[in-house]
């Protein structure tokens, strides 16, 4: 027979997320600095494997600072706010790159970056 479960839910995420935020911050940090320095070491996640894009890691990076911000449990202020806009930016950035490769169409973000 299934045990009930009482507790909240979502109680065991909140150990982890911060770790998942600065991994994912990290991450992303270390393939645009070798994008920067033109490592393909630094530039995929395991080495042997195709080289991450630079739009990814920003993806990453800004995933990343989402967690960390919302983390906090508080639901008004200046962290909210900033957690939900890198939130909202990386499913702008998702977007732009789905519309980009539907449509044949360069964005230019990549280069940008």
């Amino acid at each position: 027979m299934a045990r009930e479960y009482r507790g909240n839910v979502s109680a065991p995420f909140q150990y982890v997320s911060p770790y998942a935020g600065a991994a994912a911050i990290g991450v992303g940090i270390l393939v645009l600095l070798g994008w920067q320095l033109g490592s393909p070491v630094l530039k995929s996640i395991v080495p042997g494997l195709v080289a991450m894009n630079p739009a990814t890691a920003v993806g990453f990076i800004l995933s990343g600072l989402s967690l960390e911000l919302l983390h906090s449990g508080q639901r008004s202020g200046r962290s909210w706010g900033i957690g939900q806009a890198c939130a909202c930016a990386v499913v702008f950035l998702g977007w732009l790159k789905l519309v980009g490769i539907i449509a044949g169409w360069d964005s230019g973000i990549d280069r940008f970056l």
